[in-house]
């Protein structure tokens, strides 16, 4: 992992990085229902940029897996501010490929009769 020192916010100011967000977002299912996912550890990084806001970095584990989170936060004011973010999952591993030797690959092309 990256090392990342939470800072306690008696020695920082806004933003702050730590190892202890919370979040959760729903997840539709079927025409009307929805599902609540909570997150079980969101850690946070805040690198300002050039332009004046922050990049944000992180990562999070939730009954779907573990994932990445990258987006933005524009300040609005000295304590708060607009942060978007995505999660990026990774791809399944490459164990859910059939095993080499079971290709289903079609036959080479050219060697028929005509």
């Amino acid at each position: 992992g990256v090392g990342m020192t939470p800072v306690t916010p008696g020695h920082s100011t806004f933003p702050i990085d730590s190892v202890h967000y919370k979040g959760n977002f729903k997840l539709r299912k079927g025409v009307r229902g929805t599902q609540t996912i909570k997150d079980n550890q969101i850690v946070l990084r805040y690198v300002k940029n050039t332009g004046g806001s922050y990049n944000v970095y992180g990562k999070g584990t939730n009954e779907m897996g573990t994932f990445d989170l990258v987006g933005t936060l524009i300040l609005q004011g000295r304590t708060s501010g607009q942060m978007q973010l995505y999660r990026m999952y990774p791809p399944p591993p490459a164990s859910a490929a059939p095993p080499p030797g079971t290709s289903s690959a079609p036959a080479p092309a050219g060697g028929g009769a005509a």
